[in-house]
C-alpha cells in the first residue's frame, strides 16, 4: 500500500522500482506500510543504518586481524622470555652444582681430572 498525502489516495505499491516515482507522488508526501512511515525519512534512516552495519563490519573485520597478529607475536615473544629465563635458571643452578662439587673435591684433596686414572695399574 503506497498512500500519497497530496491526492490523499491510496495505491498499489508499484514494486517494478524500487521506490515510487515522483509522477505518482512526491517523495516526502508519500506513506509507507500503516501510512504512517515516511519514504524519505524510511530511505534515509536505511541508508544511515546500512553506513553503521558496515563500517562496523569493517572495524571488527580489522581488530581482529591486527589483534590475530598482535596476540601471536606477542605470545611467541613471552615464550621466547620464559624459555631464556629456564635456560639461565638451568645455567646458574648447573654452575652451583659444579662449584659446590670442585669444593667437596678440593676438601678431600681428590683431583678434577680422570676418575679411572687410580684403577690403571702401572705393569
Amino acid at each position: 500500500c503506497l498512500w500519497c498525502i497530496s491526492s490523499k489516495s491510496c495505491m498499489t505499491y508499484p514494486y517494478s522500482t524500487i521506490l515510487p516515482s515522483n509522477s505518482l507522488c512526491p517523495l516526502n508526501d508519500a506513506r509507507w506500510g500503516q501510512c504512517t512511515i515516511n519514504f524519505q525519512t524510511l530511505i534515509i534512516t536505511l541508508s544511515v543504518l546500512g553506513v553503521i552495519i558496515i563500517i562496523a563490519f569493517f572495524i571488527c573485520l580489522f581488530s581482529c586481524c591486527k589483534c590475530e597478529n598482535c596476540g601471536n607475536s606477542f605470545k611467541e615473544n613471552k615464550m621466547q622470555r620464559k624459555a631464556e629465563k629456564r635456560t639461565s635458571a638451568q645455567e646458574q643452578r648447573r654452575a652451583d652444582m659444579m662449584a659446590r662439587h670442585d669444593e667437596i673435591r678440593q676438601k678431600y684433596g681428590l683431583s678434577r681430572g680422570n676418575a679411572y686414572a687410580k684403577f690403571d695399574n702401572p705393569a
